[in-house]
C-alpha cells in the first residue's frame, strides 16, 4: 500500500532463497524485505549484490541506486504454494529449508528497517505472514528502533533481533 508521501517505493515478489556465499553467515536461508540499503556503509559485503555504486568514487555517488521492496501478498502466495506439495523438491533448497522450518535471516543483504519502513511497513508486512505460521526469524538490522515501534504487535512471535554497531572511534563504541 502506497503511503500518503510523494516517495512511494517500487514492491515486486522475490521468493527467498539458501546460499552458501555468505561464509560468514551460519543462516543460509534468507529472505530481504528491501533491496537496496539507505546506510550506504563503506565496509558491506553485501554492496555489490544491491547494485551500489564503487567505493573508489567521490561520497555524493556512494549512495544506493534504488531501494525495492518485496511483496508480502506474494510471499504468501509463496508459502501456500509451498505447503500445499505434500512432497520435497530437492532441486529447490529453499522449499526444503522452509518445509524443514530452518530458520529464515531477514537482513542478509539489505536493511529490514530503513527509514522508509515507517510508512510503507513492507518488513512488518511479512513478518505477519511468518508470524501467522510460527516461523522462526531472524532478523539483523542497523536500526532497531522501527522494529522497536511495532514489536508489541509480535509479542510470542518466534522471532530473533540482532542489532549490529560499527565504529571507527573506539570509545563510541564501547
Amino acid at each position: 500500500m502506497p503511503n500518503n508521501n510523494s516517495f512511494s517505493i517500487t514492491r515486486k515478489f522475490w521468493s527467498p532463497s539458501v546460499t552458501s556465499q555468505f561464509c560468514v553467515c551460519p543462516i543460509p536461508f534468507h529472505f530481504d524485505t528491501y533491496r537496496g540499503c539507505s546506510y550506504g556503509c563503506l565496509f558491506c559485503f553485501a554492496r555489490d549484490f544491491i547494485e551500489f555504486t564503487r567505493r573508489n568514487q567521490d561520497e555524493s555517488k556512494r549512495k544506493q541506486s534504488y531501494l525495492e521492496g518485496n511483496d508480502s501478498k506474494g510471499l504468501q502466495r509463496w508459502i501456500d504454494k509451498v505447503l500445499a506439495s505434500d512432497s520435497y523438491d530437492y532441486t529447490k533448497a529453499e522449499t526444503v529449508a522452509f518445509k524443514e522450518r530452518i530458520p529464515v535471516k531477514i537482513g542478509a543483504t539489505a536493511d529490514p528497517f530503513p527509514i522508509i519502513e515507517k510508512t510503507e511497513r513492507i518488513t512488518y508486512d511479512c513478518l505477519k505472514v511468518f508470524q501467522k505460521y510460527d516461523y522462526p526469524v531472524q532478523i539483523s538490522t542497523k536500526n532497531p528502533e522501527i522494529f522497536l515501534s511495532y514489536a508489541s504487535d509480535f509479542i510470542g512471535a518466534n522471532i530473533a533481533l540482532n542489532v549490529s554497531c560499527s565504529f571507527i572511534d573506539d570509545d563510541i563504541a564501547r
